[in-house]
């Protein structure tokens, strides 16, 4: 059913954008045509802007769904980008999730005894919804402040015993940035295994040597 949807949407795109950029049928019939067509596409991109995605990404799809009308919503539909749970992608998510629940140790830590009923309540929630028990074996401090973040990032750098895993929207070779990179570089030389990922967009102004230094490390 949601498949003949699909199609009559985009029998309903096509037909409306014909009909108001190529046919010579009466002006009315143009106009009615050109609204239709402005519904469906600024709806497309309503629900598209809705959805969980990544802006770059986003960005992309709107692109695509406006300059390329109909053949970009047909793509978009059968991409597996209509929602969530797109068509081509369904058979490699479920793959995904069985090696998950194979990976993950459902059985109920000993501090769950400790927790109370509420929050009991609330893990199980999490768990519902995110597909992860509660852990008992990691702890979160707040960090309010650079004056706070920045000194303890390099405590636990310089910590480090066996790996470093790091992942940032923003990194800068300023000052702080390249204290960070030569704890870095160090710990690489030292033979720990050491990985960072960073953004393109929101690390643009990290130059070009900065970069090469850490590769080359």
């Amino acid at each position: 059913m949601k498949q003949v949807r699909q199609i009559v949407f985009i029998l309903l795109l096509g037909v409306t954008f014909y009909l108001t950029f190529f046919s010579e049928q009466p002006f009315p019939i143009r106009v009615s045509a050109a609204a239709v067509y402005l519904i469906i596409i600024v709806s497309v991109c309503y629900v598209l802007m809705l959805e969980n995605r990544s802006p770059h990404k986003t960005l992309l799809w709107l692109y695509s769904i406006i300059f390329f009308p109909v053949v970009g919503y047909v793509f978009f539909v059968y991409s597996g980008q209509l929602q969530v749970r797109g068509h081509l992608f369904e058979s490699k998510r479920e793959d995904n999730q069985r090696y998950l629940d194979s990976a993950i140790d459902k059985n109920a830590s000993i501090g769950w005894n400790q927790l109370t009923s509420e929050e009991q309540f609330i893990s199980n929630r999490i768990e519902a919804e995110g597909g992860f028990p509660i852990s008992f074996s990691s702890e979160v401090s707040v960090l309010k402040d650079g004056d706070e973040t920045f000194p303890a990032i390099k405590e636990r750098l310089r910590e480090a015993k066996e790996y470093i895993h790091m992942e940032y929207y923003t990194f800068r070779d300023d000052q702080i940035g390249q204290e960070i990179i030569d704890i870095l570089k160090e710990k690489a030389e030292a033979g720990l295994e050491v990985k960072v990922i960073f953004d393109a967009a929101g690390s643009i102004g990290m130059s070009g040597h900065a970069k090469r230094s850490m590769k080359n490390a």
